[in-house]
Protein backbone atom coordinates (compact mmCIF):
# COMPACT_ATOMS: atom_id res chain seq x y z
CA UNK A 1 0.00 0.00 0.00
CA UNK A 2 1.65 3.10 -1.12
CA UNK A 3 -0.05 5.13 1.41
CA UNK A 4 0.99 3.11 4.49
CA UNK A 5 4.92 3.22 2.94
CA UNK A 6 4.76 6.98 2.82
CA UNK A 7 2.98 7.27 5.98
CA UNK A 8 6.02 5.36 7.68
CA UNK A 9 8.63 7.19 6.36
CA UNK A 10 8.34 10.14 8.90
CA UNK A 11 7.99 7.25 11.97
CA UNK A 12 11.28 5.63 10.30
CA UNK A 13 13.33 9.19 10.28
CA UNK A 14 12.33 9.67 14.30
CA UNK A 15 13.39 5.93 14.67
CA UNK A 16 16.39 6.20 12.83
CA UNK A 17 17.70 9.59 14.96
CA UNK A 18 17.22 7.70 17.79
CA UNK A 19 18.79 5.14 17.38
CA UNK A 20 21.94 7.71 16.49
CA UNK A 21 21.20 9.38 19.61
CA UNK A 22 21.99 6.18 21.75
CA UNK A 23 24.97 5.12 19.42
CA UNK A 24 23.56 2.48 17.91
CA UNK A 25 24.52 3.60 14.13
CA UNK A 26 24.28 0.38 12.40
CA UNK A 27 20.44 0.13 13.56
CA UNK A 28 20.25 3.97 12.38
CA UNK A 29 22.07 3.00 9.01
CA UNK A 30 19.65 0.65 8.42
CA UNK A 31 16.48 2.09 9.49
CA UNK A 32 17.30 5.14 7.27
CA UNK A 33 17.64 2.62 4.32
CA UNK A 34 14.22 1.82 5.08
CA UNK A 35 13.05 5.26 5.10
CA UNK A 36 14.72 5.73 1.61
CA UNK A 37 13.73 2.77 -0.10
CA UNK A 38 9.84 3.79 0.87
CA UNK A 39 10.04 7.69 0.67
CA UNK A 40 7.92 8.46 -2.59
CA UNK A 41 8.97 11.40 -3.99
CA UNK A 42 12.41 12.85 -5.39
CA UNK A 43 12.30 15.29 -3.01
CA UNK A 44 12.29 12.81 -0.26
CA UNK A 45 14.50 10.31 -1.90
CA UNK A 46 17.52 12.77 -1.75
CA UNK A 47 17.15 14.36 1.71
CA UNK A 48 16.98 10.34 2.95
CA UNK A 49 19.84 9.46 0.44
CA UNK A 50 21.84 11.61 2.47
CA UNK A 51 21.13 11.02 6.09
CA UNK A 52 21.78 6.90 4.72
CA UNK A 53 24.87 7.56 3.25
CA UNK A 54 26.22 9.50 6.25
CA UNK A 55 25.17 6.71 7.99
CA UNK A 56 26.93 4.18 5.89
CA UNK A 57 29.84 6.62 5.68
CA UNK A 58 29.97 6.83 9.57
CA UNK A 59 30.17 2.82 9.99
CA UNK A 60 32.80 2.54 7.41
CA UNK A 61 30.75 -0.15 5.73
CA UNK A 62 31.18 0.72 2.06
CA UNK A 63 29.32 -1.84 0.41
CA UNK A 64 26.15 -1.22 1.09
CA UNK A 65 27.14 3.19 0.53
CA UNK A 66 28.22 2.04 -3.05
CA UNK A 67 25.06 -0.08 -3.31
CA UNK A 68 22.88 2.88 -2.39
CA UNK A 69 25.24 5.44 -4.76
CA UNK A 70 24.29 3.03 -7.86
CA UNK A 71 20.38 2.52 -6.60
CA UNK A 72 19.97 6.69 -5.85
CA UNK A 73 21.89 7.48 -9.42
CA UNK A 74 19.75 4.90 -11.39
CA UNK A 75 16.31 7.11 -10.28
Amino acid sequence: DPVACVARVPLLEVLAQAQTGLQDHAAAAQTWQQAYEQAATPADKARLFEQTSLGYQNLQDYPPLLELARTHRAR
